[in-house]
């Protein structure tokens, strides 16, 4: 009976830790998902009711906000728990960044930005990164102690092994969706958006 036991534990610590990285794997990539609808509503408000529309990232709130001209237009988006915007790119050189503005004008060039978004869990950061315009280069930072890679699904780009504080980027030149993954932790994924 003891030794059944001791097998059961055995096996519920193995799997343990596969099982919680894959359910934070998709925790991310649904707030990734909640990011780039919330961004895409703002462009969207700009272009369709001809109306200024800024869009703020607080970092300290883990919370976004879309603000525009119409009273009562105010809309807030906060991240789940266990998901944190880490960054907001491309960082200030000067001042403190953290609540981030962009401003969207109906009929204007809309602002290239990204967001970083991380999962404490998995040790590991994720980007996320809207890019509005055809061509636009994605910017991968490994803040992880560990190696991580970025490669498309596609086969569009592939990374060497990015160790701590490592960049890669890329430059799209389509519009299009671009998923990607990390060869080392297969169940690492995330996606890049190019409008």
């Amino acid at each position: 009976m003891l030794l059944v036991i001791g097998i059961v534990a055995l096996l519920a610590g193995i799997s343990y830790p596969a099982i919680t990285a894959g359910m934070e794997s998709v925790r991310l990539a649904t707030a990734c998902n909640s990011v780039a609808a919330f961004l895409n509503s703002g462009v969207s408000r700009a272009d369709r009711r001809q109306q200024l529309v800024e869009i703020s990232v607080d970092i300290r709130q883990n919370a976004l906000w879309l603000r525009s001209t119409m009273p009562g237009s105010e809309r807030k988006l906060v991240l789940p728990q266990g998901v944190a915007i880490r960054a907001v790119l491309p960082p200030l050189t000067t001042g403190s960044e953290a609540v981030r503005r962009f401003v969207i004008l109906p009929g204007g060039n809309i602002p290239r930005f990204g967001i970083e978004l991380a999962v404490s869990q998995l040790g590991g950061s994720k980007n996320f990164i809207q890019l509005f315009d055809e061509t636009a280069i994605g910017l991968w930072i490994n803040r992880d102690d560990i190696p991580h890679t970025v490669d498309s699904t596609q086969g569009k780009f592939k990374s060497a092994a990015l160790d701590t504080d490592d960049r890669f980027q890329f430059q799209f030149t389509e519009p299009g969706e671009y998923p990607y993954f990390c060869r080392i932790h297969p169940k690492m994924t995330g996606s890049i958006i190019v409008q």
